[in-house]
């Protein structure tokens, strides 16, 4: 099963939502592009690997993507998570996936008796 590993660190409501209001980055998360482009980030995540390297450059910001104009409503979905991120097609609604659970959903295959828990975000 692949999971969406999201980490953030929530201080107070108040602060957290005027991070996300004025689009900063909050210090106290990452984002995968920090992870996979600087140097800084592969002591997070370990040394570079080439494969790893693949799927970092295969994303884009979510509302930057070409095709969102075809679809109103995905578009005021896009546009109300901040800092959204599209691997392949595949909205990724928080700041960090790590590559290897990008790598896992290039070979992932859904079976009968998978069991998928999905939930909306509560805040």
């Amino acid at each position: 099963m692949v999971s969406n590993n999201c980490t953030t660190k929530i201080d107070r409501p108040s602060e957290r939502a005027r991070d996300f209001r004025s689009n900063e980055v909050n210090p106290s998360t990452l984002s995968l592009k920090f992870v996979c482009n600087t140097p800084l980030g592969a002591l997070v995540t370990g040394p570079k690997k080439k494969r790893e390297d693949k799927y970092c450059k295969d994303i884009i910001l979510a509302d930057q993507d070409p095709t969102l104009d075809q679809d109103p409503l995905r578009v005021s979905y896009v546009r109300s998570i901040p800092k959204a991120q599209l691997y392949k097609g595949v909205l990724l609604a928080c700041l960090f996936v790590h590559p290897s659970i990008l790598m896992e959903m290039d070979d992932f295959e859904a079976r009968d008796d998978d069991v998928f828990i999905i939930t909306y975000p509560k805040s």
